[in-house]
């Protein structure tokens, strides 16, 4: 996660690098979708019982604010969703200050 910081003129950036855990993957690939953007939680692993959801979402390759791959593919990125905090685990915490 990173987002500049109010207050800095933009000068200033936080970004948090965390540890994940993934689970059992759902794939998406590079589809978009309402469907998949209405996402709340992954989709069902196995009906069971018990009813088990995967443990994250693996889609892309995406390009950074534009839907899909692109023609080229160039800049694409793949994108791991996790929908639980208990997957997370703070590694890093970086602040970065731009000079003018």
């Amino acid at each position: 996660y990173a987002h500049r910081v109010r207050g800095t003129g933009a000068r200033r950036m936080e970004l948090l690098l965390v540890r994940t855990a993934l689970g059992k993957q759902q794939e998406l690939g590079h589809q978009i979708s309402a469907e998949t953007r209405a996402m709340l939680m992954p989709g069902v692993q196995s009906e069971g019982p018990p009813r088990r959801l995967y443990g994250s979402v693996r889609a892309g390759p995406h390009r950074p604010f534009v839907s899909g791959m692109g023609e080229s593919g160039l800049n694409a990125s793949i994108v791991h969703v996790v929908y639980e905090s208990r997957q997370l685990y703070p590694q890093y915490f970086i602040q970065v200050e731009v000079g003018e």
